[in-house]
């Protein structure tokens, strides 16, 4: 129980580390076009942007899920059609 224990954490671990190096980049890449030089600035206009990212990102899952349900109900629709026609026979 304790090795599984260690693999969350090693995994949490990996995870908060992606996301703060991504939050660090995102904050020089601020500062960058921005041209601000207050942290506090910074912060929040990063905190906005990555918001806007996030909310971007959601938004093309959500457009993605609907399209692979469209094509999941038209392929059960083939498929009833086709054992329709066996059970026909």
């Amino acid at each position: 129980m304790e090795h599984r224990s260690q693999l969350v954490q090693m995994r949490k671990k990996i995870i908060y580390t992606g996301l703060w190096k991504r939050y660090l980049a995102a904050v020089e890449t601020t500062k960058n076009i921005s041209g601000i030089t207050d942290p506090l600035n910074i912060a929040v206009l990063t905190g906005f942007i990555l918001c806007d990212e996030l909310n971007k990102a959601e938004q093309q899952l959500e457009e993605e899920s609907i399209e692979v349900n469209r094509r999941t109900m038209k392929l059960i629709s083939k498929l009833d059609k086709a054992l329709k026609i066996y059970d026909d026979e």
